[in-house]
Order: structure tokens, then C-alpha cells, then sequence
């Protein structure tokens, strides 16, 4: 299991604050299916409201948070 994924498996909050996930801009792939049931996944981007790191994190059913 690589560090990330370790990490990963004991986060409670991910936040991307980067401008990975806006129009155009790609966000690195991340291990998601590693964190726990607990975790919330945000993001401070907040446009588009639903960003492809949300919907993943969705689709996980994990717990989001959107920019605004």
C-alpha cells in the first residue's frame, strides 16, 4: 500500500484547494476509495458547484461540502 494510501485511510476531512477541478484544469487522480466512511471531502472551488472530485467522493457515498 503506497503512503498516500495509507494517509488516505486515516483522514477525517480531504480539502482540495487547489484550482484542479475548475474548467479545463484536471485534478490528479486520488485515492478516495481509501478513506474511511467518516471522511468529507471539500472543496473551495465553487465553480462548478459540483466538482468531479465531489462527484466521485458522491459516488462513494461520502459526506461533501461544496465552495460556498
Amino acid at each position: 500500500i503506497s503512503e498516500l494510501h495509507k494517509a488516505f485511510s486515516k483522514a477525517d476531512l480531504l480539502v482540495n484547494t487547489t484550482s484542479g477541478g475548475m474548467k479545463n484544469n484536471e485534478l490528479t487522480p486520488l485515492p478516495l476509495t481509501s478513506l474511511p466512511a467518516r471522511a468529507l471531502v471539500s472543496d473551495i472551488v465553487y465553480r462548478p458547484a459540483k466538482t468531479p472530485l465531489l462527484k466521485a467522493a458522491q459516488k462513494l457515498k461520502l459526506k461533501t461540502h461544496a465552495g460556498l
